[in-house]
């Protein structure tokens, strides 16, 4: 395993900075939250952030050692490198750009599920594979909810033009169920949309913790460590 490690720098690197989940957590959060909040525009430190995120994917993908590696590692490749495409002002066809960010957050939840059913026990880096997954349904929706807006205009009662940020901020109002009602789908797919997004959050929620709470409670010792 040392020797394949020393053939991928990438690996090495993020190998030193903790367990791929937690890296994995750590990079969700920067990718997720650093534009949010500060509401920067800053198209290169988007790129950054977006390969950096990448990177933890691929190192977390490594880890696991799956079947077929090269069928989850080629969407990292191509949104990577399309990544770095827009931002040299390449224009990429938003579908194109849609479909492999979903991708990316369909292969990570992937892996994030399964490293958190596989866990012996529950842990740091399980609860933080946990968190992550959560925030993954949040965002993948929010991509969905802005292309099928860009798609079928006037689909929901975004005010002004639809940014990421509002359609991440309807996602997760809708998937915990807040419902604060400044957002609301208006046509029967919008709400068909809106059904699925609170039914697989919740769903996830409920799965989860049941398997949180399993582990616990097959390996009491674990929360004596």
């Amino acid at each position: 395993m040392k020797n394949s490690n020393a053939d991928h720098p990438i690996i090495w690197i993020y190998s030193k900075m903790g367990a791929p989940e937690t890296v994995f957590f750590v990079s969700l959060i920067l990718l997720f939250f650093i534009p949010f909040i500060t509401d920067i525009q800053n198209h290169l430190l988007n790129s950054i952030l977006v390969s950096s995120f990448i990177l933890s994917l691929y190192y977390f993908i490594h880890s696991s050692n799956p079947k077929r590696r090269k069928i989850f590692i080629t969407p990292l490749l191509i949104t990577f490198v399309v990544t770095w495409l827009k931002h040299f002002g390449i224009a990429i066809p938003i579908f194109v750009v849609s479909f492999f960010e979903v991708v990316i957050m369909v292969i990570s939840f992937l892996f994030i599920f399964k490293s958190i059913f596989k866990a012996p026990n529950v842990n740091i880096n399980t609860l933080m594979a946990a968190i992550s997954g959560y925030l993954l349904i949040g965002i993948s929706f929010g991509l969905i909810v802005l292309f099928f807006e860009s798609v079928n205009a006037n689909s929901f009662s975004f005010k002004g033009d639809v940014t990421m940020h509002s359609s991440y901020y309807y996602s997760f109002v809708t998937m915990s169920t807040l419902g604060y009602g400044d957002i609301v789908p208006l046509t029967t797919k919008a709400k068909g949309l809106s059904i699925l997004i609170t039914l697989i959050g919740q769903f996830y929620m409920a799965i989860v913790v049941g398997l949180l709470i399993g582990k616990l409670l097959a390996n009491p010792q674990a929360t004596k460590e």
